[in-house]
């Protein structure tokens, strides 16, 4: 009778320590649980501060750089184009500006010098326009070969004949040409494209 009700308690000493073993086993798979959903979610929100601070970055850079082209490319304020302005490549000492400069004012009318040997000049108006200036032909005056004149009234008038860009602190002259009925007068191409062509500083 002892020695059964001595099995009887071993047996509840074992099941009891089996119980308590199975709880902290299951109390231990728990902390782990919470542990590693700590560390996801912990990694997470590091992913998404990283995510965060790569938008503002990339922002930030084409805020930049939309700046920095708005700057370079464009005219600015009529006040700073105003003035002489000489090609880049002249000799120093033409103080004359020998049919190699820009006189630009935006509220009155100024002559471009074309051919200074054959005394070719035209009158101009300089607009700005978007993020360029345009050179606009009212008329002209003068010829290479007087038995050959260059048709100056057939000229489409208030045409752009060229358009200045800007770079920094340099303009450069794009010339397009004269115009007859909106066409391109071929023949008189290199009027102004072969001495006003180029880029300028201010004088």
């Amino acid at each position: 009778m002892k020695k059964l009700m001595f099995i009887c308690l071993l047996a509840m000493s074992v099941i009891a320590c089996q119980d308590d073993k199975k709880s902290s086993s299951e109390e231990l798979t728990n902390e782990e649980d919470v542990i590693e959903q700590i560390a996801i979610e912990e990694q997470e929100q590091d992913l998404q501060t990283n995510e965060n601070d790569e938008k503002i970055t990339e922002e930030v850079v084409e805020e930049e750089n939309i700046s920095s082209i708005s700057k370079n490319d464009r005219p600015g304020s009529s006040v700073n184009w105003s003035g002489e302005f000489i090609k880049t490549n002249a000799l120093s000492n033409d103080a004359a500006c020998n049919c190699n400069c820009l006189d630009i004012d935006f509220n009155a009318t100024r002559t471009l010098c074309l051919d200074k040997k054959s005394g070719i000049d035209i009158q101009v108006n300089y607009v700005v326009k978007g993020k360029i200036i345009e050179v606009i032909y009212l008329n002209g005056k003068g010829n290479i070969d007087d038995k050959n004149p260059i048709p100056w009234s057939d000229f489409d008038k208030n045409s752009v004949v060229a358009e200045i860009s800007t770079t920094g602190n340099q303009m450069q002259l794009d010339w397009k040409g004269f115009t007859i009925d909106n066409k391109l007068a071929t023949n008189y191409t290199i009027l102004g494209k072969k001495n006003l062509e180029g880029n300028y500083k201010r004088k």
